[in-house]
């Protein structure tokens, strides 16, 4: 009987062994420079953030130097559960961080309902933290607030 026991725990050990190795799997989607340790962590903790991390998508990913630190940016595709295309979303992430910026790219609605409004409102926010990180454009902020802005001023 204890002969069994082995066995069984050394299989499970090894199944274990395998899911975790392939459970945080991300497709890379592009040729971006992905051969540092920063960038492999900061894709591993974007991904985290999703529900099906093992179905996230990267590209465009690059790294920036500001005078507050050093962040990893570029694009995830966090696929749906059906495998379905999200599109591709904005991040940034601050070396040695586990939190990532994630901004998502839709575009803004002509109308925005109420209960809607702190939701677009706090996507911008990430927006910002974006451009602080250098992984959008100067200016990109002040642009889609004055937007989002015009969009929540003629609202019913």
């Amino acid at each position: 009987m204890p002969r069994y026991s082995h066995i069984f725990s050394g299989i499970t050990s090894f199944c274990l062994i395998a899911l975790t190795m392939t459970a945080h799997a991300q497709t890379i989607a592009d040729n971006s420079n992905v051969t540092t340790s920063e960038v492999s962590a900061a894709i591993k903790n974007t991904a985290a953030r999703f529900k099906f991390p093992e179905k996230t998508i990267f590209r465009k990913i690059r790294q920036t130097h500001t005078e507050d630190g050093n962040f990893v940016c570029g694009e995830i595709d966090a696929r749906a559960a059906g495998g379905k295309d999200t599109g591709f979303s904005l991040f940034g992430i601050q070396d040695g961080h586990t939190t990532p910026s994630i901004f998502e790219t839709k575009a803004i609605p002509k109308k925005i309902k109420f209960n809607d409004v702190n939701n677009w409102i706090n996507r911008s926010v990430a927006l910002e933290d974006l451009e602080d990180m250098g992984c959008v454009p100067s200016g990109s902020y002040k642009k889609y607030e004055k937007q989002l802005n015009t969009v929540l001023q003629t609202r019913d």
